[in-house]
């Protein structure tokens, strides 16, 4: 889930009546989280600085320190605010490093010292405006210091509610570690730059809280697990997994409808078959002997009907003939369709997008996208522009990105949290688009197709990340990975 600040203080109040537990222990077990998460990355010999406001924030920013230096790690805090004005958790929190006598450096001095590590732990959730005055200029200070920074649930003078950020002064951190959900501010890729790389902590708020209103899902491991089985029945056979049709694949271009075809069989795909140029047959043939190659020209209405999905745009190009075929695949295709690439800039130049099917899922990237629907001078603009044109004209909406954005028919966002930069090159999406075809043959609903071929795109380049450098990651490398992607995802998958 991605929750709204007065979900996730309801539900931290829902679990301190119902579990029960004192809200300074729960603050306590977070700190202890959070903690556990931070051993990895920390060194005793490291000079830490918390800064801490005077609310529950800073006494998550305090309680931290309480264990740090128990733990023998140099850790001093910095009280940005008052700590005689703070709230009873933090003055728990507070006393009891006073106590230890744990070290404070004043406000007015903590640059005098040289750091290793800061830890943002001034405002959190807590902001509902930008920030003003001295708190602002002190976040610009701290922004110019060089230092690995860390930040406790967000960073200060981020406004959690809102998708964008209006350039407001935020606190810019490293990494990010957030307790137990996202927060809307966080899949907006223009706070990349304020977050740094975010990490989930569950702190063990209770499960069974209802929040008043969910404005996202985030998609990570634990989401699909709610999907039912689909494994291969021992008794099927090809016409029992889908039939995919891939339409591209255009001279000079041909790759593109390989890396398609290849990712659909990979995904499961009982019958998969290419429709190229007449010219380019027998290189299909050579590259791609597990599929059927089929010419352009042969795509009639009764072809057009004969597929579980069909696929349209990688290596389509733009030529008449490629116009022709969107054209004719609109207007005849029975199966569902995926558009991409060369099929959505030509629908865009003929201003055919209310020719698009309902259910169709189409996977833009930001050119693309404006092709399709106009300029936007945000991300959060564009959110709202994909939301609306895909209740508008009842299709599925994939924007390709950090954070790829997934909206439904009916409005619902998703935003997936797997991959990474190693992604930005020529062929991902074509790989993405035959996952797509292949998992959408193979299951179906496509509420729950589509963000798990999104997710398991993306955890393509998490696995090869794990070994190999991100800038090495080519279509076939990531085509191979498929089958570990589904494994990890899904381990017992093909137990009997």
């Amino acid at each position: 889930m991605i929750l709204h600040t007065k979900d996730i203080r309801a539900w931290d109040s829902f679990t301190i009546a119902n579990e029960p537990i004192a809200s300074v222990n729960l603050m306590e077990r977070a700190a202890r989280t959070l903690g556990k998460a931070l051993l990895s990355l920390l060194q005793p010999q490291q000079r830490i600085l918390v800064f801490c406001g005077s609310g529950n924030n800073g006494g998550d920013g305090v309680a931290l320190a309480v264990m740090l230096f128990r733990l023998g790690y140099t850790v001093s805090v910095c009280y940005v605010q008052d700590p005689a004005a703070g709230s009873d958790d933090f003055t728990h929190w507070h006393d009891r490093f006073s106590k230890m006598e744990g070290p404070v450096v004043q406000k007015a001095e903590w640059k005098s010292h040289a750091w290793d590590v800061l830890v943002d732990a001034i405002l959190g959730t807590g902001l509902n405006r930008p920030l003003e005055g001295s708190l602002k200029d002190f976040v610009a200070e701290v922004n110019a210091i060089q230092a690995h920074k860390i930040a406790v649930d967000t960073p200060t003078g981020l406004l959690c509610n809102q998708w964008g950020n209006s350039e407001n002064t935020v606190f810019q951190v490293h990494e990010t570690f957030t307790f137990q959900v996202y927060k809307w501010a966080f899949v907006n890729p223009e706070n990349l730059q304020y977050t740094g790389k975010v990490t989930l902590l569950d702190i063990g708020l209770l499960p069974r809280f209802q929040p008043s209103s969910i404005p996202g899902q985030l998609l990570r491991a634990n989401y699909f697990q709610h999907q039912p089985s689909w494994i291969r029945s021992q008794t099927g056979e090809k016409a029992n997994f889908g039939n995919t049709l891939i339409i591209g694949g255009d001279i000079g271009m041909v790759g593109a409808a390989v890396f398609a075809a290849k990712a659909a069989v990979r995904c499961g795909s009982g019958w998969t078959q290419v429709a190229v140029p007449n010219t380019a047959i027998s290189a299909i043939q050579s590259l791609l002997p597990e599929a059927t190659a089929v010419s352009w020209s042969d795509l009639d209405e009764k072809k057009l009907q004969k597929p579980s999905t069909v696929v349209l745009g990688p290596g389509l190009g733009k030529t008449r003939e490629a116009s022709e075929i969107v054209d004719r695949v609109l207007t005849h295709r029975k199966a569902p369709l995926i558009l991409d690439a060369d099929a959505l800039n030509i629908i865009a130049e003929n201003q055919w997008q209310h020719r698009i099917p309902e259910d169709t899922v189409i996977t833009p990237h930001e050119r693309e996208f404006q092709r399709l629907f106009g300029q936007f001078g945000c991300q959060e603009e564009r959110l709202v522009m994909q939301q609306v044109h895909s209740k508008k004209l009842g299709i599925y909406v994939v924007y390709k990105g950090p954070y790829s954005t997934i909206s439904t028919p009916k409005g619902s966002l998703y935003f997936n949290s797997s991959g990474n930069a190693a992604l930005a090159k020529a062929g991902s999406g074509d790989v993405l688009s035959g996952m797509l075809g292949g998992l959408c043959s193979r299951l179906p609903n496509w509420q729950d197709a589509v963000p798990l071929a999104v997710y398991l795109h993306g955890t393509l380049a998490d696995l090869w990340v794990e070994t190999q450098s991100s800038e090495s990651l080519d279509p076939p490398e990531g085509i191979a990975l498929i089958s570990q992607a589904i494994k990890a995802l899904f381990p017992n998958l093909d137990l009997k």
